[in-house]
């Protein structure tokens, strides 16, 4: 760091400051990068997802309450139907 210091004026650190404040040199926010990427391929495929959609979440996740066996059953034809299987309906 010393021999950086010795070499460097106050002017071009300030410089190198200003522009690590608009294009940050360090990887803090490759994840908000990767996530625009993610969501721009995304768009690109038809979904409707945000770059949010693609950040990690830390900590621990919110609180839900129980699903319903109708909405149980409700999500799983949703799953069933989006990865390409066939939902057969039984009779009651």
């Amino acid at each position: 760091m010393e021999e950086l210091l010795d070499g460097m004026s106050a002017v071009e650190f300030q410089r190198w400051r200003e522009f690590n404040e608009t294009d940050p040199i360090t990887q803090d926010r490759a994840d908000l990068r990767a996530a625009l990427v993610c969501s721009t391929i995304a768009q690109a495929h038809g979904a409707k997802l945000k770059p949010s959609d693609f950040l990690p979440r830390y900590g621990p996740p919110p609180e839900r309450e129980p699903m319903t066996d109708e909405q149980l059953k409700n999500q799983a034809m949703k799953i069933t139907a989006m990865l390409g299987g066939k939902v057969k309906h039984r009779k009651t």
